[in-house]
């Protein structure tokens, strides 16, 4: 009869695996910019939520949105590796074992990078070799059957490499969760006669630039992008591109505009008025020449 010690085991090595692997995603995401699974998850999410659900959601949690659901399909993926070391540690140990387990795991989340549209193929490269290196750690951690001081050094380098990675993951999401708590404006709660004079400019009802209201889709942290690098592609009958300097080179116009976020309450906090600069995208599509059945830009 199986002995339920090795599938406790195969679960504690499957569970420090995938904290190791899920933290260095996010490392790599930090550093180098690439997608990581728990960002396709996300975006998936979004895409196939009903519409009903997703603007109740986006209602009640605001800011913390994103994050919570970056963070939440980081844990499922640790507790998916620990119950993917279980199910691989019930079964005999074999030298195919570590790739059937990457190619299980891989094709149970594919689907999300073809939801990704925008990046699918680097969320495909990402997942194959995130679940590869999965499948590598839990193999060190379970060995063979026979216990060595080999495998018990190996096991004991793959539980440190998950205690380590999920101390900074904790550390990490929870750093962002805090961001995101202090990302929103505080409500403006005023008593009958009181001004707002310390929130906007009365006298061109303008809001302060550090109390307009701030709403971020972006995952966990916002992306870094040098100057140098940013392109602007414009599509049409004479597309073109451009890059920053260049941009910032060209006629600009400046127009206030008041901003809402689209699931604002009446009376809510996300509402704000400034003075916008920048280039108009008339001139832009001017230049890229337009259909003369163009109805929807």
């Amino acid at each position: 009869m199986r002995q339920p010690r090795m599938t406790r085991q195969g679960a504690l090595a499957g569970l420090a695996a995938a904290a190791a692997v899920v933290a260095t995603g996010f490392a790599l995401r930090l550093l180098a910019g690439l997608p990581t699974l728990p960002d396709a998850a996300a975006d998936a999410f979004t895409l196939v939520v009903p519409g009903a659900i997703f603007g109740f959601l986006l209602d009640r949690l605001q800011s913390l949105g994103r994050p919570l659901l970056v963070t939440g399909f980081a844990l499922a993926l640790v507790v998916g590796g620990a119950l993917a070391g279980a199910l691989a540690d019930a079964r005999p140990a074999t030298r195919r074992r570590p790739l059937v387990v990457a190619a299980a795991l891989s094709l149970l989340t594919l689907p999300l990078a073809g939801l990704a549209a925008a990046s699918g193929s680097a969320i495909a490269l990402v997942t194959v070799a995130q679940w590869s290196a999965f499948a590598i750690l839990l193999e060190l951690a379970l060995g063979h059957r026979v216990e060595t001081a080999t495998s018990a050094m190996r096991r004991r380098v793959v539980y440190a490499a998950g205690v380590f990675g999920g101390a900074w993951l904790l550390t990490y999401l929870g750093g962002r969760f805090v961001s995101a708590a202090n990302a929103g404006p505080s409500r403006w709660l005023v008593s009958p006669g009181t001004t707002l004079a310390g929130t906007y400019d009365a006298g061109t009802g303008l809001t302060n630039t550090k109390d307009f209201y701030v709403v971020s889709k972006n995952d966990i942290d916002d992306p870094v992008i040098a100057a140098a690098d940013w392109r602007l592609q414009v599509q049409g009958l004479r597309p073109f591109a451009i890059g920053y300097d260049e941009l910032r080179g060209l006629a600009a116009a400046a127009r206030p505009r008041t901003l809402a976020c689209i699931s604002n309450p009446i009376g809510g906090e996300y509402i704000s008025t400034g003075v916008f600069g920048g280039v108009p995208l008339a001139d832009l599509l001017m230049r890229a020449g337009l259909d003369a059945d163009t109805s929807e830009v």
